[in-house]
Parts: structure tokens; C-alpha cells; sequence
């Protein structure tokens, strides 16, 4: 588990600093292309809380945030394209909503979940640590 978390901490750490670096550039060069790395950065953190969900350990208040409130706007994704394919405007313009809202707070929600997996990763090594000095003794 603590090669995961160290994995983990790093593609999500490389991943933010990348696109925090490309964000000007892109914006300059292309800018329909700029909320596709809002949804690079999106799928790569769904696709760790979910792998980190699963696992067994104490997860942070932090964490919880997280997932409370990423996790509706991946919903809203999908549920406003079911409503365009059903051409139903009320769903539709309720998904904007929550999109919309979502590009304010995911960035600092991305840091934030960068910052906690930073924060597993060092505990788990720290734990490992402590374990090894006992066991030595």
C-alpha cells in the first residue's frame, strides 16, 4: 500500500504542476482546448479516489470533501448528456449549473486532494519507519 500511495502522490503531484505550467500556454495557443485539462486533471484524481476508496485505511475529512464534492460533477456530466440526448432542457441547464460552479472550486479542491495524498504517503512511510525501529530493537 505504501508504493501506492507513493505512486499515487507523485502522478498526482506531476499532473497538477504539468498543467499548471501548460494552463498560459494552452490558453494562448488554443483555448477550446482549455477545459480539457480541467477533465485530464479530473479523470486522473476520479480514478485515484476511486482505487482509494476501496482501500483500507482512515480516510481524512479532506478526503471525504473531496469526494463530496467532485463526484457531482462527473453525475452532472453524465446526467446532462443523457438530457441532451433526451432533449430536455431542465436537465440540462441544472448540469451547466453544477459545471459551471465546479470551475471555481475544483482547482483548490485539486490542490487540496493533491495535499492529502501527500499527506497519506508521508504517514505511511513514517508508520513503516516506526515499525522497523520497533522490530530492530
Amino acid at each position: 500500500m505504501k508504493r501506492f500511495f507513493k505512486i499515487d502522490y507523485y502522478v498526482q503531484a506531476f499532473t497538477l504542476i504539468s498543467i499548471l505550467i501548460l494552463l498560459p500556454f494552452i490558453y494562448t495557443i488554443t483555448p477550446r482546448y482549455f477545459l480539457l485539462l480541467y477533465f485530464i486533471a479530473g479523470m486522473i484524481q476520479l480514478f485515484s479516489y476511486v482505487l482509494r476508496l476501496t482501500m483500507r485505511y482512515r480516510k481524512s475529512i479532506l478526503f471525504k470533501l473531496y469526494g463530496w464534492s467532485i463526484l457531482p460533477v462527473w453525475a452532472a456530466l453524465f446526467t446532462g448528456w443523457y438530457g441532451y440526448v433526451q432533449n430536455s432542457d431542465f436537465i440540462i441547464c441544472l448540469c451547466l449549473f453544477i459545471l459551471i460552479a465546479a470551475l471555481f472550486y475544483s482547482p483548490v479542491m485539486a490542490i487540496l486532494y493533491v495535499l492529502d495524498c501527500r499527506r497519506v504517503y508521508k504517514a505511511s512511510v513514517y508508520r513503516i519507519q516506526k515499525f522497523l525501529q520497533l522490530v530492530n530493537k
